[in-house]
């Protein structure tokens, strides 16, 4: 797969909080991130009123003035309109490049597909083990959205701090990304890890994690030990989804 600017276009929360975000800009008016935060009962600058309104510019239903301020796209009209259509909301989705493309690499039924194959594929496109895990979350939940339902627990991030406050800019490390792909190049699209191997050590992402853990003895530095450490809990939760 062709890498994608995954820093650059890819939202922090599902379309459920972006489109909130834009439905409460009246059309053919414009308004501040701040005074949006406000109207969604945010706390303005606070990252996680910041996060939804530049989720709403991703998703393409809101565009900023030169002033600063953002106003509604004619995605975002049509949308606030006609606040059930899924047409509109799949729309959105697409918009961003990585959702995009994983449901074009899964046109039948993308739900059906096991998560361990999108983290996969997102990998393949340029993401880190950790943002990739975000990535399949938050287009699930996006799509559960869309279809007139609720996100599960299992399928968004949008319940934990790390996901409200943080940056995917802060988590992705280009420089790390190759690896990551060199080790899953053979598994890409399977879903399944080795059955030679027995247990968790055997996994594709747990084997993707591991490559980019650097060799014992040598220097790990205190944050990026902690950044390898979130990654490893989001990949757990994938391989050890809660029993509902």
């Amino acid at each position: 797969m062709t890498k994608i600017d995954i820093l650059g276009t890819t939202p922090l929360v599902s379309l459920a909080r972006a489109f909130a975000a834009a439905t409460s800009v009246p059309a053919g008016k414009s308004m501040s991130r701040d005074e949006i935060a406000v109207a969604i009962g945010a706390r303005p600058g606070t990252g996680a009123a910041n996060n939804r309104v530049v989720a709403a510019r991703k998703f393409g239903l809101v565009a900023r003035e030169r002033g600063g301020k953002y106003f509604l796209t004619p995605l975002g009209k049509r949308l606030s309109q006609s606040p059930d259509s899924v047409e509109l909301m799949v729309e959105a989705i697409r918009k961003v490049p990585v959702f995009e493309a994983l449901m074009d690499r899964h046109p039948e039924n993308l739900h059906a597909v096991k998560d361990e194959e999108l983290v996969q594929d997102a990998m393949s496109l340029g993401a880190t083990p950790e943002v990739a895990a975000r990535i399949v979350r938050l287009l699930k939940s996006s799509l559960v959205f869309a279809s007139g339902g609720e996100p599960t627990p299992s399928t968004s991030t949008e319940n934990t701090g790390a996901a409200k406050e943080a940056s995917i800019s802060d988590t992705v490390d280009e420089g790390q990304v190759g690896p990551a792909n060199e080790k899953t190049s053979t598994l890409h699209g399977t879903g399944e890890h080795d059955r030679s191997r027995t247990g968790l050590a055997g996994h594709p992402l747990i084997e993707a994690l591991l490559s980019q853990a650097p060799a014992p003895g040598s220097d790990w530095e205190k944050d990026a030990r902690g950044d390898w450490i979130v990654a490893l809990d989001a990949m757990l939760a994938l391989i050890y989804p809660p029993r509902r």
